[in-house]
Parts: structure tokens; sequence; C-alpha cells
């Protein structure tokens, strides 16, 4: 991950540039992924299908995505070079 300079507070004018350094942080996981088919709410099930079948498919969503159990470490940040000479 890649994070921009944080400005300190709210400035009275909307600062657009910085030379502040960026910060680079590879975080570490510890634990395990898998597969996870989640279900939509039964409150708002939304579409069977998307795609009216003549300008778009018609498409069935299938729901996927990945659980994590575990810990992210977050270790200190390196400063990121945005200088190219």
């Amino acid at each position: 991950m890649v994070q921009p300079p944080l400005l300190a507070g709210t400035p009275s004018d909307v600062q657009i540039a910085t030379e502040d350094d960026w910060v680079s942080v590879t975080p570490v996981y510890r634990g395990n992924w898998r597969l996870a088919y989640p279900k939509p709410l039964q409150s708002e099930p939304g579409l069977e299908l998307y795609g009216d079948g003549l300008n778009y498919p018609q498409i069935k969503p299938l729901w996927i995505g990945a659980k994590f159990t575990g810990t992210i470490h977050f270790p200190a940040g390196a400063n990121v070079n945005k200088k190219t000479d």
C-alpha cells in the first residue's frame, strides 16, 4: 500500500499538492484465507438476472469473495521517492 501525505488539520484553503514524502507499507498477514460465498440480504435481494439479453448479455450474478481469519501487521513505512529525474 502507498499512503499519500496526510494533513495535520483542515486547512482554510484546499491544498492540492505537497512536497511531503509518500509512505509505502507492505502488510504482513498471519492467518488463513478461504473462499467465501456470501448471500445477499433477504431485505435487499437484488435482481435475479442482470442485463436485458439484447444490448447487454443477460447474466446471473455469482456471489463469491474471500474470508481472512488471523491478524494483519502493519510495519513502519518506508518513504517513496516520488521524483523521477
